[in-house]
């Protein structure tokens, strides 16, 4: 067949690549009784996912989790206000990306934040609307046509 052309590696490169944490397959029926049991462990020390620990690179200088985020929109958090993965009601408006290059996957959680009121993103995120004190949290993705229950930390 010969060697890959130009436009072939340039498409390949442009694929999203599996991250390790996606490696995780959780059985969609035991997917909440494991969060829920990593939950009741983590009550003291938050939850770490070990196939994808924080790490320190060019990109990332510091990292906090999100109970430990002082400013939202560039704008101080009121002392005691609860903190949200949405307002209201999910939006395209509340999908913000860094400097990491993952478009492919926020541009469709933007674009399904809108569909019925973001009734679909309710569904990828069952039963969690607010921080996670433990730090973990069950999204539901649809990788290569088939639905996975992924289990990750904030």
């Amino acid at each position: 067949a010969g060697p890959p052309t130009l436009v072939q590696l340039a498409a390949a490169s442009q694929r999203p690549r599996e991250a390790p944490v996606v490696r995780r397959k959780l059985k969609h029926v035991g997917s909440a009784k494991e969060l829920k049991s990593i939950r009741r462990t983590c009550m003291t020390e938050p939850f770490e996912d070990p196939d994808f620990p924080p790490s320190f690179n060019d990109y990332v200088k510091s990292w906090c989790r999100p109970g430990e985020i002082e400013c939202s929109d560039f704008k101080p958090v009121k002392p005691g206000k609860e903190w949200h993965l949405w307002k209201e009601e999910p939006s395209y408006e509340d999908v913000r990306q860094g400097i990491l290059g993952d478009c492919w996957l926020l541009s469709p959680l933007a674009a399904l934040a809108e569909f019925r009121d973001g009734l679909f993103v309710r569904a990828l995120l069952p039963e969690q609307r607010g921080r996670c004190r433990e730090g973990v949290y069950l999204v539901r993705l649809c990788l290569g046509g088939v639905w996975r229950d992924i289990l990750v930390d904030d």
